[in-house]
């Protein structure tokens, strides 16, 4: 598998020694650059079998995910996709338009997660609405109110 240059420089300077990116709502993890055609099991090539997945794109590399849901970076046009997996096939949609704004719009999210601690969270654990108003507002700055709107509804992010 060709990984591009762009993802491998991502993945090599990008991400914290961790592997880990925390927006709150989703635990992102990312592979060593070494370890992402390993990474592709279970999206690209069925875990077990080693099958190629069928309605997998040839341009689609997954190099990070939460929970087994997937961030995938299009090499075709370089943007950055995302699904829920067990759907029972693949429908990615457009997350952000390039790493670098995803890049951007995680680390602010991520600075609010870090800056709340222990406040982030209520007895219930879940996000204080403040802090979910924050994270809407900052998705929205990075890539405006329409796609904002789509990155917030598909990430979840939302009181409770």
């Amino acid at each position: 598998m060709d990984i591009p240059r762009e993802l491998q420089a991502f993945l090599s300077q990008n991400i914290p020694p961790s592997r880990q990116i925390d927006i709150g709502f989703e635990l992102f993890e990312f592979p060593d650059a070494e370890q992402l055609t390993r990474f592709q099991e279970g999206y690209r090539w069925h875990g077990l079998t080693g099958e190629r997945s069928e309605n997998w794109k040839e341009h689609w590399i997954v190099f990070g995910a939460s929970n087994a849901d997937p961030l995938i970076y299009s090499a075709e046009n370089h943007q950055v996709l995302f699904d829920r997996h067990g759907a029972g096939g693949w429908n990615p949609v457009l997350l952000f338009a390039s790493l670098g704004d995803m890049l951007r719009c995680f680390g602010e999210l991520s600075d609010i997660v870090a800056d709340a601690g222990d406040q982030l969270y209520d007895d219930d654990f879940t996000i204080q609405p403040e802090y979910v108003q924050a994270m809407k507002s900052t998705i929205v700055r990075q890539v405006g109110p329409e796609h904002g709107n789509k990155v917030i509804e598909c990430l979840e992010i939302r009181e409770y």
